[in-house]
């Protein structure tokens, strides 16, 4: 990828023309199509966008009654109350307040007025019961019917009629009594006062009044919701300047008012003016800060053109994806350019540190793509969550993280020019003095850091989640004020909630309004309600109104008509009515009745009725409930709705914290997909989970600190702040990414890019904690709790990148191999775990035994001899399981270790105890201080009588005559410690001094490859190998081959037990030997999954390490031409260490590599040149391995001739490489070699491939007067081993 991205620069340098057009044509692309996409402002792309809230969403957009503004007229002096008739007086400035309303925005702005009460409404609302009766009408209407409608009960009600007719209210009376006499319809008017809980108001002179009557009101209802805070900003202007008109006019009225509107408007007018001041001082800070560091005009348009070019792509590619985005996440998503800037401000703070653009993208390229792919990783999370504004929010951000990344390694590198031989500014000085400081190294601050976390692991556990999203809104003095008196009017102990039944249908719609009322009515009789209103009477599907209207056409059968026709004019004559009365009434029950489709239109009678009741939009039917419900209860009552979908309570509180915790939710999915996302991402891109771990560990810790420190100041999460920590997440991603390519540059190539990428990264936190810690000087509660997280979690985030991501890798990795040990890997800390475990489950368990055989009366000494057997049983099964090694154990004399004797044996390692015990139970040891005092096995060993050296061998002498007689051997490493690196040291006399005084065998055992599998230098760090233990026959105490004294033994037998190590070395130090194998590939190990991956192949697949191994001399000079990384210098170096090895590239980054393994030593270098002009020095041995064809045949011929010229007597050059006159296998070397230098740019040539053949190889042998020895070296591909071997003097 840094490849393409080099190539793309180089050719748009080429033709400057072209890289100009490009960059003006996708900007215009992008421009015209990014214009092109629709902005929504709706609030309710919040709202989780599931099945479950579909229809709350939709009550949210389109019930109007939420969105009323209220206006209250009042007395200006509180201290005394003013009469109704007072506030009517200025009646005059209320109408006209309402007319001016009506002329400015009605229709545009404003949907009605509601200022008094129509009286027509309801002589109408009697009309339209008694037009529409039949389908008010239920079971119990005409059960009450047929008891009612019989001749004592029409007497009885003509009775009452004729009485209410001659009392005072006989006026109002007559025309109800002459249009229905029976009282037919008298139920169904009763009905009418269900549409009002207990009044909080009162009706004066058809104004609507407080029920104090100390307060005016007036509704009104806006055209817009109060999302659309735009366009109800400009209604609030045109109210406010009409409201102060009238208080201008009427001195002694307060005129306010209060709605979900103006709250929206105000927070809006608020973010803008917080937004504008703050970003307007950051930027200044910014500015003037980037100014004073790079000091050219054109820096700051360099770092804000990537986010700008990153804005515009994602709103290109928007167009295409969806057509529209919402505009508060495209607002949210500016916070994600922070993380943006940090790209190009890392482009600008290294160019500093470089003297090419080349070298600038080569060094930038792979870490910010990495740190850029998994930040959009941590984003694209968004798009798995349940609400649609946060997919929105995911989907822009991770777009214009993309975008920006393109332009800086596109086009941003065309502006910039390598300034490492330029002097810097004083400021940029200093920053990065500041910056080359090892953070890691002071232990004070290390220290701090991990108490701190610590402590913070307990206090996150305090940090709570605020649901009352009302605290997160700003409101003005005056709607506070105007709130505070609605809650003294309006609120008393109970609340008014609505619940409102949401049907695809005016049919499915009233189905669930009857349930619901029917549930309603069940809560009110269990007291958890106090009341209910509904128009659920009214309010009736088509398919019961047509029930209801066959009803009624069954119910009056002409016979029945005529029957209380005549029992009606009897009862009336007899009361005195006039004849012909009651001919209307009977008019009426002989009409037609049809069903009635509900119209939700203003100047519709049963749109002035139920307006409030019932909407319709946005393809579903909205139907009305209102309850008086405390909040002990509301709990209890919202569960039994819980589960029904098309119910959707609308409490403020109650929505809201449902809302947020949805949203909460779905950031710890977020935060689960954005780890997951990240974590893999890290894997793929280093190759090793390791890197991954110590880049994720980082992260872990500061969002705990953060956390922590939430929880310390008490501070609350909330659905904005939660937000931010992705935002928060992804820039501390970028930062360990950028410190992990520091590192890991020192450690592959020794390249110190670490402070360029330290200083890249306090000036991209710098920039984020200026602009986000601005936010402290907004007044709206939101962007407030937004600047102290960030300030926290930036500076958590950086000290921690700073501290203890260099710690971790400097103590795992750096730091063994700066000692020429290997670095740790996972797969090493899980078998040293397990082996250990297994060691400490072991001892735990021998010293249980040990204590029980303590109350068992039987002798020590058989106790002993079982405790001996356990630990060979312990020691056995410990070798067996946890080393997962090779092993070989040769006993050619076949011993027993029957007869007691002193066994010595070399000592390489920790495991060489385990290997010595498990020999036999009949032996004891010989140990050192820190095995004597051992907590773990301490115990045990003092408890079988092994014996102390430091308290001196003639304490323990009688002892150890009388373990001897009892059939034990004594096992004491002469060299009195473990070697650093395998070789024999010096032997101390004790052993043989013991063998002397208690005339004991001497049975020496020689060890090898221990040290290999774990190092006395690394412990704690095991590896593959071979476990090799030979038995070496018996030296009886009567041989006097080896000495008359101890002293003399003492150097023979040590001269004897290196002698017979050196030749097992020269047996075991192969190829076949894991432990070589498993050395040379974590030589490259860490330094990029290509280069590990590269070697790991190359190495399983040509097998040809054995053979060169087999060919060269063990000792000698060793010069590899087109050495590339080193690995077969590496082997080779490795298998004998009298070999001095030379390794020459023409490759600087491949020799830079090579030179920088934990395995290089004296013996070994590596130097960068072109073979051709490079002096080589006298060889035994040239070794052209896989890079002939490199070179054209002129150059092949000269290198040959030059190596030829440069080789001893009796030297070789080895050449490996393709026969070209092999042509079946020949196809396979070539496509191979495609894939190396073309596809994957394992190797780097500026030309074509010349392959030579064997006929070619022999004519240059034969002119340098050398033989030639041909090996076939491949089954598929045609690569052959010459040997070019120089003839012996004498011949």
């Amino acid at each position: 990828m840094t490849q393409f991205f080099i190539g793309l620069y180089d050719y748009f340098e080429r033709h400057k023309i072209l890289f100009y057009l490009s960059l003006i044509s996708c900007v215009l692309l992008m421009g015209f199509f990014a214009l092109q996409v629709r902005f929504e402002e709706n609030i309710t792309q919040f709202f989780p966008d599931t099945k479950d809230s579909q229809n709350t969403i939709k009550v949210f957009d389109n019930l109007k009654i939420k969105d009323k503004i209220i206006i209250m007229l009042s007395s200006a002096d509180t201290c005394h109350r003013v009469e109704p008739d007072s506030l009517i007086e200025a009646a005059c400035c209320w109408k006209r307040l309402q007319q001016t309303l009506t002329e400015k925005a009605g229709g545009t702005l404003i949907k009605g007025i509601f200022a008094q009460v129509d009286q027509s409404l309801i002589g109408g609302a009697t009309d339209f019961v008694y037009e529409h009766l039949p389908l008010f009408l239920t079971d119990t209407d005409y059960q009450r019917f047929d008891s009612l409608l019989t001749e004592k009960g029409i007497q009885a009600i003509m009775q009452k009629n004729y009485t209410n007719l001659l009392s005072p209210a006989g006026i109002a009376l007559r025309s109800y009594i002459l249009r229905d006499p029976l009282g037919l319809g008298s139920e169904a008017l009763k009905h009418l006062q269900d549409f009002q809980l207990e009044a909080n108001y009162e009706i004066y002179d058809e104004h609507i009044f407080s029920k104090d009557g100390s307060t005016l009101l007036m509704f009104i209802t806006p055209v817009f919701s109060t999302g659309s805070t735009g366009k109800n900003d400009e209604l609030i202007k045109i109210l406010e300047e009409e409201l102060q008109h009238v208080q201008g006019e009427s001195p002694t009225i307060r005129a306010e008012y209060f709605g979900g509107p103006s709250v929206g408007v105000y927070n809006a007018r608020q973010i803008k003016k917080d937004t504008i001041l703050t970003s307007s001082l950051a930027l200044l800070i910014i500015i003037v800060f980037i100014s004073l560091v790079f000091k050219r005009k054109r820096s700051i348009p360099l770092i804000i053109t990537p986010v700008l070019f990153g804005g515009l792509f994602a709103l290109f590619l928007i167009f295409f994806i969806k057509g529209s985005i919402s505009a508060i996440a495209v607002g949210a998503g500016s916070a994600v350019m922070g993380i943006a800037l940090s790209y190009s401000i890392h482009m600008l703070a290294h160019q500093n540190h470089v003297s090419t653009v080349q070298q600038l993208i080569k060094e930038i390229a792979y870490p910010l793509t990495v740190g850029s792919f998994t930040t959009i990783g941590a984003f694209m999370g968004l798009i798995f969550t349940s609400s649609d504004l946060l997919r929105d929010f995911g989907l822009f951000a991770s777009l214009a993280l993309v975008g920006t990344t393109l332009f800086c390694l596109i086009y941003l590198p065309h502006f910039l020019k390598g300034q490492a031989d330029v002097k810097q500014g004083r400021v940029l000085r200093i920053i990065e003095k500041i910056n080359a400081y090892s953070y890691e190294k002071n232990k004070w601050l290390v220290g701090g850091i991990l108490l701190i976390t610590i402590i913070c692991l307990f206090t996150s556990q305090k940090v709570g989640f605020n649901n009352d999203m009302m605290s997160l809104n700003y409101e003005p003095q005056h709607l506070k004020q105007s709130e505070e008196k609605l809650m003294q009017l309006f609120d008393s102990d109970e609340k008014t909630v609505l619940f409102v039944s949401v049907g695809k249908d005016m049919n499915q719609a009233t189905e669930t309004y009857a349930i619901t009322n029917q549930k309603l009515s069940t809560l009110k009789d269990q007291g958890l309600i106090k009341d209910y209103a509904s128009a659920s009477q009214f309010l009736i599907s088509p398919q019961e109104q047509q029930l209801r209207l066959k009803r009624w056409k069954d119910y009056w059968t002409d016979e029945k008509q005529q029957q209380i026709r005549k029992q009606l004019e009897t009862a009336a004559t007899e009361y005195r009515f006039r004849p012909g009365s009651f001919d209307p009434f009977y008019q009426w029950l002989n009409q037609p009745f049809g069903e009635y489709h509900y119209t939700a239109q203003e100047d519709d009678l049963s749109g002035k009725l139920l307006n409030e009741w019932q909407t319709s939009a946005d393809s579903i039917t909205m139907l009305i409930s209102q309850i008086r419900i405390s909040d002990q209860n509301k709990e209890t009552v919202y569960q039994n709705f819980s589960k029904t979908q098309d119910v959707v309570i609308f409490d403020r509180s109650y929505f809201a914290n449902k809302w947020v915790s949805a949203i909460n939710d779905d950031f710890y999915l977020i935060l689960y997909i954005s780890s997951f996302l990240i974590f893999f991402a890290l894997w793929f891109s280093y190759g090793r989970i390791e890197l991954t771990l110590m880049s994720f560990l980082p992260m872990l810790v500061s969002w705990v600190i953060i956390l922590g420190l939430m929880g310390i100041l008490g501070i609350e999460f909330n659905i904005i702040n939660i937000i931010l920590s992705t935002f928060i997440f992804g820039i501390g991603d970028d930062f360990s990414i950028f410190i992990m390519d520091g590192l890991q540059n020192k450690y592959r190539t020794g390249q110190k890019v670490l402070n360029s990428h330290k200083t890249a990264i306090f000036f991209s936190a710098f920039t984020t904690v200026v602009g986000m810690g601005a936010l402290v000087f907004a007044k709206h509660p939101a962007l407030q709790s937004i600047s102290l997280i960030s300030i926290l979690g930036m500076i958590a985030v950086v000290l921690v990148a700073y501290t203890i991501q260099p710690l971790i890798f400097r103590f795992f990795i750096a730091g063994p191999a700066s000692k020429g040990l290997p670095p740790y890997t996972l797969i090493g800390l899980i078998r040293t775990v397990l082996l250990f475990l297994l060691f400490f489950i072991g001892c735990i368990f021998l010293r249980v035994l040990i204590a029980v055989l303590y109350l068992v009366p039987v002798r020590k000494s058989s106790k002993q001899r079982l405790v001996c057997r356990l630990i060979q049983i312990t020691c056995k099964g410990i070798l067996l399981l946890a080393t997962a090694v090779k092993k070989e154990h040769i006993n050619k004399a076949n011993e027993r270790f029957q007869h007691p004797a002193i066994i010595i044996a070399n000592h390489q390692s920790f495991i060489d105890i385990l290997v010595l015990l498990s020999l036999s139970s009949k032996i004891l040891m010989v140990t050192n201080h820190w095995v004597w005092h051992s907590p773990f096995f301490g115990a045990i060993i003092r408890y079988v009588d092994f014996y102390y050296i430091g308290e001196g061998y003639e304490q323990y002498m009688e002892r150890m005559r009388k373990k001897v007689k009892e059939g034990y051997s004594i096992a004491i490493f002469p060299e009195g410690t473990r070697t650093y690196n395998g070789k024999m040291k010096r032997f101390h006399k004790g052993a043989f001094y013991l063998a002397e005084t208690l005339q004991l065998d001497i049975l020496p055992i020689l060890l090898y490859g221990n040290n290999k599998i774990i190092a006395k230098a690394q412990p704690f760090n095991i590896r593959k190998g071979i476990i090799y233990t030979e038995i070496l026959p018996r030296i009886p105490a009567d041989d006097l081959s080896f000495g008359t004294t101890y002293q003399e033994r003492t150097k023979r037998i040590s001269a004897y037990m290196k002698e017979g190590y050196a030749r097992i070395c020269r047996e075991k130090n192969t190829t076949d030997n894991p432990a070589f194998y498993e050395a040379l590939i974590q030589n490259y190990i860490y330094k990029g999954p290509v280069v590990e991956w590269y070697i790991r192949i190359k190495v399983k697949m040509e097998r040809n390490y054995r053979l060169f191994n087999r060919l060269i001399p063990a000792q000698g000079q060793i010069t590899d031409i087109g050495c590339g990384f080193g690995p077969l210098c590496y082997m080779l170096s490795m298998l004998s260490e009298d070999r001095d090895i030379l390794g020459i590239d023409y490759d600087e980054d491949k020799i830079a590599l090579a030179q920088h393994g934990w395995l290089r030593n004296e013996h070994l270098q590596f130097r960068h040149g072109n073979a051709l002009e490079y002096p080589l020095p006298e060889s035994d041995v040239f070794i052209l391995n896989d890079m002939l064809h490199y070179m054209s045949y002129e150059h092949q011929r000269t290198l040959l001739l030059k190596c030829a010229d440069r080789l001893r007597s009796q030297g070789m050059i080895i050449i490996r490489d393709g026969n070209s006159a092999n042509t079946s296998k020949h196809r396979l070397t070539r496509f191979t070699e495609l894939l190396s230098t073309r596809i994957f740019n394992f190797n780097r040539t500026a030309g074509e491939l010349y392959f030579t053949t064997e006929t070619q190889l022999r004519e240059i042998a034969v002119t340098c007067g050398m033989n030639v020895e041909i090996i076939p070296n491949d089954k598929y591909t045609s690569n052959t081993i010459y040997i070019f071997r120089k003839p012996n003097e004498h011949e």
